[in-house]
């Protein structure tokens, strides 16, 4: 199972991307452009960062993203939205610092740290889109992403910082899109 796990994690993340990139493409899924640059730049500089700390088994995932995170990012330019305002700015600035502070450090553990807390504020501005306009995120592709997440996490044999930090801001991320697209359908939906 173990061998399996990062397998699926990885094929996970990548379907995950096919209904998205179609849904885009169709004019149904308006990405935000600064969410996914932001996830594209974590993704590559996360993935450096946690093999640079000694993560082996999770590190598929990331790499994954990075590169699919920068053509979702490409197609966003011509057929996203947002990137300008004070929400997506500020998101950036947090991201901007948190990738600052790695470098300034040089430590990878703090690196995964600081990115984990720049993908989740790259993540603000998608949620806050999904929450206005679920119809425009695909719910679907994050769905899949989550399980990938959650997969990418199974598969962490002996628990170590290393490891579950960078997996576990990703899961928590897609976890808060789904909630704030599907939110009408939960139990609580009925709240604005």
């Amino acid at each position: 199972m173990s061998a399996v796990l990062p397998i699926l994690a990885v094929v996970l993340a990548i379907a995950g991307y096919v209904p998205y990139i179609n849904a885009i493409l169709r004019g149904r899924t308006r990405p935000n452009r600064a969410s996914w640059w932001i996830f594209a730049i974590t993704a590559g500089t996360g993935a450096a960062s946690s093999w640079a700390a000694g993560a082996r088994g999770t590190i598929g995932v990331p790499v994954t993203f990075a590169v699919c995170c920068v053509v979702v990012g490409i197609l966003a330019i011509r057929r996203g939205e947002g990137g300008f305002g004070r929400l997506d700015l500020t998101c950036l600035a947090v991201a901007a610092a948190a990738m600052a502070a790695w470098w300034a450090t040089g430590e990878p553990l703090l690196a995964t740290a600081m990115l984990a807390l720049a993908d989740l504020a790259g993540t603000v501005p998608t949620i806050a889109k999904a929450w206005r306009d679920p119809a425009r995120e695909d719910g679907r592709s994050w769905m899949v992403w989550c399980a990938a997440n959650c997969c990418n996490l199974a598969q962490v044999r002996v628990p170590n910082l290393a490891d579950l930090l960078y997996p576990g801001a990703l899961t928590i991320a897609s976890v808060a899109v789904l909630t704030a697209r599907y939110r009408r359908h939960l139990p609580w939906g009925s709240i604005a």
